[in-house]
């Protein structure tokens, strides 16, 4: 009987301080909150395909000074580990580090164990929910930082997850020239990420990695919500490999460089990321980075990112004044393309006409002046100063006497 009663006994402590993990949904992706990972996300799965599309997302700061704080960033030490450790939560709430909360009608737990009503490394199968939000502590002590992270999903249609990382500077000194990065690893399927490519979407502050093998193949990555300034966006190739012994200096070079977009993209295995500069944060003060992960094939993933930012991809085009009258009389062949396209525009009006070209960024990046006797026009892919661009969508809009006659998106693929 003593011998059952130390058994016993030992369990309760043993999962008393297990890790946790809990498993969002939103009836078409499933997100994982765990424990084991403060800082970091490792699985982001589409519900249409069963496919995990991530590597890694993490979330690192660095300032002025050389300092750094990141979570797990890789599968090899020392990036696996990160430097965040779980933190007591805030007062009035409950002491566990991760906390949850759910709204349900109806739970159905098979082969679980919990430890404070929170399931353990278990199956879970959650009927007709309609919201779930977790908690999450960890922080830093010598870089200063502590961090509250809010994850928040809804059961519906939208592959959209809302996190909330609430960062406060625990130091006693500022934290100057203060820069955020959230990098998102995708391996989009996870079984073959070899064909994988960046894909943003510049207006929407949205990228994501994108799935090559197919001719819509499913985007994965986030999309920024606040705070209301402008990331700048990056995409990083081969992490995992060329990390094959990470070192520090890596999340030292991704946070001390400005993100750069390749001109020229080849499938592969891709990671995207964005950097926000929040400047001085001073001793005590607090700050907010708000993202949502989301997942669509590749015709729906800007109007995904622009519903979760609330606005609609029409409306975030006209405030890029790039409005423009929904005709396609446009052709574009190859669409997409690789280096270069053919665009046969409608018969040409007398007097003048014109060919521009915009970035999804609301730029000019071509324009050309045509005549009745061009109504087919060569496009290299090139700027109107020679340079290369990068793979993306584009616009392109047919006018005369500057009334827009025709419009048409050109995708080019790298």
């Amino acid at each position: 009987m003593k011998t059952k009663i130390i058994i016993l006994f030992l369990l309760t402590i043993a999962l008393s301080f297990a890790q946790r993990r809990y498993y969002h949904e939103t009836g078409s992706a499933i997100l994982r909150v765990d424990e084991n990972f403060p800082g970091a996300f490792v699985e982001h799965r589409t519900v249409s395909t069963g496919a995990d599309n991530l590597f890694r997302a993490f979330l690192a700061f660095g300032d002025a000074s050389g300092k750094y704080a990141y979570g797990s960033a890789h599968q090899h030490p020392p990036l696996s580990e990160g430097t965040f450790i779980l933190a007591e939560p805030p007062s009035p709430l409950p002491p566990e580090a991760l906390q949850i909360e759910e709204f349900f009608d109806t739970v159905e737990v098979i082969d679980s164990h919990t430890v404070d009503s929170i399931w353990v490394y278990d199956t879970t199968y959650v009927y007709n929910l309609t919201e779930s939000r977790t908690r999450f502590f960890y922080e830093d002590t010598a870089f200063g930082i502590s961090v509250e992270q809010f994850v928040t999903a809804y059961y519906d249609t939208i592959s959209a997850f809302y996190v909330d990382f609430i960062f406060t500077n625990t130091g006693s000194s500022t934290l100057s020239d203060l820069k955020t990065v959230f990098f998102y690893e995708g391996d989009v399927p996870d079984w073959g990420y070899r064909d994988d490519y960046p894909f943003s979407v510049g207006y929407l502050d949205a990228a994501a990695v994108r799935d090559g093998s197919e001719a819509n193949g499913i985007c994965s990555g986030f999309c920024a919500l606040h705070p209301d300034t402008m990331p700048q966006l990056g995409a990083w190739f081969n992490w995992v490999d060329t990390l094959a012994e990470p070192d520090t200096a890596n999340i030292i070079s991704l946070l001390e460089n400005d993100p750069e977009w390749p001109v020229s993209i080849s499938p592969g295995d891709w990671a995207v990321y964005a950097m926000w500069d929040f400047g001085d944060l001073h001793a005590g003060a607090t700050d907010t980075l708000r993202i949502a992960l989301i997942a669509q094939d590749s015709t729906g993933f800007d109007s995904l990112a622009a519903y979760v930012r609330g606005d609609s991809v029409q409306s975030a085009v006209e405030d890029y004044a790039i409005s423009f009258p929904e005709h396609h009389n446009i052709s574009i062949a190859p669409n997409p393309f690789n280096s270069a396209c053919e665009i046969l525009v409608p018969e040409i009006p007398a007097g003048d006409a014109s060919l521009e070209i915009f970035s999804m960024d609301g730029r000019i990046v071509r324009s050309m002046e045509l005549s009745k006797q061009s109504d087919r026009i060569f496009w290299n892919a090139r700027d109107d100063r020679g340079r290369e661009l990068a793979s993306g969508v584009y616009l392109v809009r047919f006018s005369s006497k500057g009334a827009t006659i025709s419009t048409a998106k050109a995708i080019l693929i790298k």
